[in-house]
């Protein structure tokens, strides 16, 4: 992954990690429950983009390395990199 696709995919795990705090605040302070709810979302989104962007780089450089590499062992291992990119989204989407 490239610092800035790592910057990106950081930050965003790091806002998750503010908010979930936030939603620990609120809930042993008995908060308004739709308001945790919201926050609870919140994260649920944010995490489901991480997912999405992680997998997106994995394939960029996958595909990359799958097409362009000169090493035929690389070529290949970067196919088995995809087919479990693959069926990983199979099982989880």
């Amino acid at each position: 992954m490239r610092l800035k696709e790592q910057t990106l995919l950081l930050s965003l795990l790091q806002s998750v990690e503010i908010r979930l705090g936030s939603v620990i605040e609120m809930a042993e302070t008995e908060n308004n429950c739709v308001k945790i709810l919201y926050q609870l979302h919140v994260i649920q989104e944010t995490m489901q983009n991480c997912a999405y962007l992680l997998a997106y780089y994995q394939l960029q450089e996958s595909l990359e390395k799958a097409c362009f590499d000169a090493c035929p062992e690389n070529r290949s291992k970067e196919l088995e990199n995809l087919a479990d990119l693959f069926s990983y989204y199979q099982e989880f989407s």
